[in-house]
């Protein structure tokens, strides 16, 4: 992550914790078209959560229903989202 990423991120965290009184842990809603964008570009959703919310712990589960329910009508998706360790590289390029 570049410092001036993180220097805004701590920024931004900083605010909403002065103002909002919000501070870890986090209570974070992911959309079913992000965690369809990610697991299609083969991202660690819980890593990349992780170093943007400047967490030095793991990350709790993260659940939306509605992002549970457009993943239950892609076969498969489903349980690649809810595996956090799930292997990234697909051994096989045929079958992708």
């Amino acid at each position: 992550m570049r410092v001036t990423r993180a220097k805004q991120y701590r920024k931004h965290l900083r605010f909403f914790r002065i103002v909002y009184g919000i501070s870890a842990p986090y209570k974070v809603i992911l959309d079913g078209n992000f965690i369809h964008g990610c697991i299609s570009s083969k991202v660690d959703i819980e890593k990349r959560l992780t170093s943007v919310l400047q967490l030095h712990y793991h990350c709790p589960d993260i659940h939306n229903a509605d992002a549970a329910t457009t993943l239950t009508r892609r076969p498969g998706e489903l349980d690649l989202a809810n595996d956090p360790h799930r292997q990234t590289t697909n051994p096989d390029p045929s079958n992708p």
